[in-house]
């Protein structure tokens, strides 16, 4: 099946003056685009010169479509939204969760999206505190009553930032000892001293060892986000992506704070920089993975690509069914 990314040349008959002239509700701004066959991402990119108002009109649907997608696909899965009881019961149900008590919120910690730029942001306005060591009565009110904030990035480039991370940047004996595990077991005639180095660990080699199991899979930095997340227990209220961290960034301190915090006081550009998932680049690297390998991949993270909305088409490819 074939899917395409939305690429309305409705766009082009948006004028400055459509926009001022709607109200400030979010159904409004929603109604308006669906009626021009616009993608609420694809308007949001354009450089319009919105009053704060509708920017956070705007910003408040596109939110809303996020966590609607989730609950859609959550229910879908038959996976429901968890009690406070049931989340305190398993410690690993809080594994990712960090909760910032100055604002009254928990986030979600993913690696691979922008984390260690997060980590100090909440350092700056007040700290965090890991759910995961916390006493579980400790948790108890702030998972009950805090605000819960979740950012993803496109799986595709996720993994992709994961391999040149981990394999061809650095080479921490941690992942050097993954790094012979995936040449032994993928490479074809690997030599003993092939193995022993492990600094040449190709990325079908990589792509393919995720295939090769649950525990191939257990890595924070490449492991499923729905599961390690626990995204349809938790059922968050924000959902922020890094391919469009300047408007979620902003919108997410906004919200947090009821306006307190400004996006001008704390620098993302370190978590927009760490975003190098440009689609000349995906598609340099996922080239060299044969489809039916990409098919088992996919396979295994449909589920991240169906919660947020993503698919295949940014490496030209013919989306796995």
């Amino acid at each position: 099946m074939k899917v395409r990314r939305v690429r309305s040349t409705s766009m082009n008959r948006v004028t400055e003056k459509q926009i001022q002239n709607l109200t400030h509700t979010a159904d409004e701004v929603m109604e308006f685009l669906m009626s021009m066959n616009i993608s609420l991402d694809s308007f949001l990119s354009k450089d319009y010169s919105l009053k704060e108002e509708k920017w956070l009109a705007l910003m408040e649907a596109r939110q809303r479509s996020r966590v609607q997608r989730m609950n859609f696909f959550c229910d879908s899965y038959h996976i429901r939204k968890r009690t406070t009881r049931e989340l305190l019961a398993k410690q690993s149900y809080r594994h990712a969760l960090y909760a910032n008590d100055q604002n009254k919120v928990i986030f979600s910690l993913v690696l691979k999206v922008a984390s260690n730029h997060f980590k100090k942001l909440f350092k700056q306005i007040g700290g965090s505190k890991r759910l995961y060591i916390m006493p579980t009565e400790s948790c108890k009110g702030r998972v009950e009553n805090y605000f819960r904030i979740l950012f993803v990035r496109h799986p595709l480039a996720r993994m992709l930032s994961a391999y040149k991370e981990k394999f061809v940047e650095h080479h921490i004996a941690h992942f050097v000892q993954i790094g012979r595990k995936i040449i032994g077991d993928q490479r074809e005639g690997a030599t003993q001293l092939e193995i022993k180095q492990a600094t040449d660990v190709t990325f079908l080699e990589f792509i393919k060892h995720l295939t090769m199991g649950k525990k191939a899979r257990i890595n924070t930095h490449w492991d499923l986000i729905w599961i390690h997340n626990r995204v349809c227990e938790m059922r968050y209220d924000f959902i922020g992506k890094l391919e469009t961290i300047e408007d979620d960034y902003r919108y997410m301190l906004y919200k947090m704070s009821r306006g307190r915090l400004h996006a001008s006081d704390y620098n993302f550009m370190g978590a927009y920089r760490s975003y190098h998932g440009n689609d000349e680049k995906l598609q340099e690297y996922y080239q060299q993975v044969p489809s039916s390998v990409l098919q088992l991949w996919y396979n295994i993270y449909r589920r991240d690509f169906e919660l947020f909305g993503y698919n295949m088409d940014i490496i030209n490819t013919t989306h796995p069914s």
